[in-house]
């Protein structure tokens, strides 16, 4: 006979619940406002294009181009990272210590 106290206790934790709006799956406020700084990057770059090259259609790929990636990169998938929060997440890993210097001594 078991005693409750021994008894194993479950712990349910749902998954793909997130505590925010969002506009559609992955893509919420914050998304959009990282979306708007890159918009606001890609304006300037579309304006020199069309002064340097004369025509609209290599600016019209550049914004439309520059919207795909943006929205592609900053959505977030089922386990709540995106793309840009990879790269970081690297960036972060790679600026870490690697070398520590100590050295082992005798335990007998």
């Amino acid at each position: 006979m078991e005693d409750k106290n021994t008894q194993e206790q479950k712990l349910y934790i749902p998954l793909n619940v997130t505590n925010r709006i969002d506009y559609f799956p992955g893509f919420g406020k914050k998304e959009l406002m990282q979306a708007v700084i890159g918009l606001i990057v890609e304006i300037p770059a579309g304006i020199l294009i069309y002064i340097i090259m004369h025509q609209t259609l290599p600016m019209l790929i550049t914004f439309f181009a520059g919207a795909f990636f943006r929205v592609t990169m900053t959505t977030k998938n089922q386990n709540n990272i995106s793309v840009v929060d990879l790269i970081s997440f690297s960036i972060n890993y790679y600026k870490e210590q690697r070398i520590y210097p100590y050295r082992p001594k005798d335990e007998y």
